[in-house]
């Protein structure tokens, strides 16, 4: 049993089990005994503060094969905790770890993991509390921040818990709970703020975008990302923009964001925003990551298809369209240097007009 002990600290699979065991223990004997129990009270990997950890045997010679039973708990760097499972590669948590991903702030990891000697398969049990932590996703280094609550999981991935903080400028929260198909699901919530509107899109575009905007998001997190839906409530938005875009505070408007059918590593979503806007967006899988690829937003008209060409598409079909308006908008865009985006993103222009006015005339 010793033997396929040692054998479980060198395999790949237990990566993380066997940084907590070389931290505090140097040899494993038992004796005379079929029964173990080894406590350790401090420790290092990395940044992290390994506390008090015990590694049980209850029977060497148990008819299915020892088990060891480990309990472990680290506080230290959310950082170094997310890097402690990367090193695990284990396929439950590697779609949350996206590649650019920063942490801040410090954490509490507890840790009990079943390993039986025979299969190797570890059963783990996790739990993890943020303590004002901070996330800087890899898209215009969008924040989350004042983070507080925590997360349950197991070697399948997260399993249950709750988190609340600041997101584009307002409170925002996820809670983690059963699905009716009988795996979790993340409903998340949460204000954007004129703040958060101007770290997305820009000053200049904001300048012409202003209020607040609430939202819910809902994705199963066995079909990640394919089962993302949202929904944003534009009623306090106000669009200084021109005809057909302009919008008053006040005046509803819901933006949809639906998943619809796609092929092996193709994530689509349908948008629709009234009767103002719709589209249809194909993200593809490459090198681990979900990359944007091709699509379409249509003002005033209905977008069921996805275009030929890469990048993004914009058409209109519109009954009139002051061009000199729209030319105002995009100059002081241009001016600015804001770095909003959006000109980099959009690749084609397509409109049809019934009445177009021009340099001041028809």
């Amino acid at each position: 049993a010793i033997e396929e002990l040692k054998a479980a600290l060198v395999s790949d699979q237990n990566v993380a089990l066997r940084q907590v065991l070389q931290t505090h223990f140097v040899a494993l004997d038992p004796g005379a005994g079929t029964d173990m129990l080894i406590t350790g009270h401090s420790g290092r990997i990395g940044a992290l503060r390994v506390g008090r950890t015990t590694v049980a045997i209850a029977d060497f010679k148990a008819p299915d094969g020892p088990m060891v039973q480990v309990a472990s708990r680290m506080t230290g760097p959310l950082a170094d905790s997310l890097k402690v499972l990367a090193d695990s590669k284990s396929p439950a948590f590697s779609p949350w770890l996206v590649p650019g991903l920063e942490a801040s702030g410090d954490g509490v990891l507890a840790l009990a993991i079943d390993l039986p000697l025979r299969t190797l398969k570890p059963a783990i049990d996790g739990h993890y509390r943020l303590v004002d932590n901070a996330l800087t996703l890899p898209f215009r280094d969008l924040r989350a921040e004042a983070l507080r609550g925590a997360i349950e999981f197991t070697e399948a991935g997260l399993r249950g818990g709750a988190v609340q903080g600041r997101f584009l400028g307002g409170d925002s929260g996820v809670e983690f709970k059963r699905g009716a198909a009988g795996g979790v699901r993340a409903e998340a919530r949460g204000l954007v703020t004129q703040d958060g509107l101007t770290k997305v899109f820009g000053p200049a575009v904001t300048q012409l975008v202003r209020g607040e905007v609430p939202w819910t998001a809902q994705v199963d997190l066995d079909a990640l990302p394919a089962s993302l839906s949202a929904q944003a409530d534009l009623r306090d938005l106000e669009l200084r923009l021109p005809a057909p875009l302009a919008k008053a505070h006040g005046e509803p408007l819901t933006l949809l964001l639906r998943p619809i059918e796609g092929g092996s590593g193709t994530w689509l979503l349908d948008l629709e925003a009234g009767g103002r806007a719709t589209g249809r967006l194909a993200f593809v899988r490459r090198d681990g990551r979900w990359q944007f690829d091709r699509g379409q937003i249509g003002l005033a008209e209905r977008v069921t298809s996805l275009p030929a060409r890469d990048g993004l598409t914009l058409s209109a079909r519109l009954a009139s369209l002051n061009v000199d308006r729209w030319w105002q908008f995009l100059r002081a865009d241009l001016d600015t240097g804001s770095g909003s985006g959006w000109r980099e993103v959009i690749r084609h222009v397509s409109a049809e007009v019934d009445a177009l006015e021009a340099f001041g005339r028809p």
